[in-house]
């Protein structure tokens, strides 16, 4: 017959484990925005700017910046490093 009162240095060993191995993981949203209303050129928008400049800080903190701009993609399947997508004409 086991004894159950008390737990065995393999359960004791294990709990440990786990409470090691299970920890909280914390995240963040950082959201970068500058509106500049009625700006007809960057040269007119000062918000935008130092927005977009304090974006390039924060990113060249983390590595290398990768922008994908899907404007200029072909029609049909697309894919470049990191996403692929599929591209349809404009139907109106």
């Amino acid at each position: 017959m086991i004894d159950t009162k008390f737990p065995t240095k393999s359960a004791i060993l294990a709990m440990v484990a786990f409470a090691l191995v299970t920890t909280q993981a914390h995240a963040g949203l950082t959201l970068f925005t500058g509106a500049d209303d009625g700006a007809g050129s960057l040269a007119t928008a000062p918000n935008s700017i130092t927005a977009a400049a304090s974006f390039d800080a924060a990113a060249a903190a983390l590595g290398t910046e990768n922008t994908i701009t899907f404007e200029s993609s072909p029609l049909g399947l697309f894919s470049s490093p990191g996403s692929s997508i599929r591209r349809y004409p404009n139907w109106n």
